[in-house]
């Protein structure tokens, strides 16, 4: 179902979810890739299945995961510009300023400083993107929830657009 919040809100929205999906299937793809590579190299083990950020410490995958995580911390940097500063759906500015920004900084980190040769930096980068990324789903999981239970009357215009009353 389709939500209107006015034509300022709708600005760049659409463009928006593919920065998401971008973001999410570079993560992923990073993820899986660096630990594909890391195996076939000889550097992890199958079993156990080691932490992944031990998939980013030999060449060549280090490379893969320093580049990977770095491009999608920028991209979830410019869907938290995009989305949370625009006064979106999700959340609040305050919202992106200390949980958004953080986490896309903290992914940054963790992609940059890998656990044997900086192995503090890597876990607070770790630990703040985590943690920022479980509350800040959380928060806009039970925004989105209370959107869309306060609409009940929808009404479309010409284009067909549904809007909430």
């Amino acid at each position: 179902m389709k939500y209107s919040y006015g034509a300022a809100k709708e600005k760049n929205w659409f463009h928006s979810k593919k920065i998401a999906l971008l973001q999410c299937m570079l993560t992923v793809s990073t993820t899986l890739v660096s630990y594909g590579v890391a195996l076939y190299m000889g550097h992890v083990k199958l079993w156990p299945i080691p932490m992944i950020s031990y998939c980013g410490v030999h060449p060549p995958e280090k490379f893969i995961f320093s580049i990977g995580l770095v491009c999608s911390a920028f991209l979830m940097f410019l869907f938290i510009w995009i989305v949370e500063t625009a006064g979106k759906v999700y959340s609040s500015q305050t919202t992106a300023w200390l949980l958004g920004f953080p986490s896309s900084i903290g992914l940054m980190v963790l992609a940059v400083c890998n656990c044997e040769e900086e192995p503090t930096l890597h876990y607070i980068g770790a630990i703040t993107y985590f943690l920022c990324s479980a509350i800040w789903c959380l928060l806009c999981s039970f925004k989105e929830l209370s959107v869309s239970t306060d609409c009940f009357i929808f009404v479309t215009n010409e284009n067909h657009d549904w809007a909430c009353l």
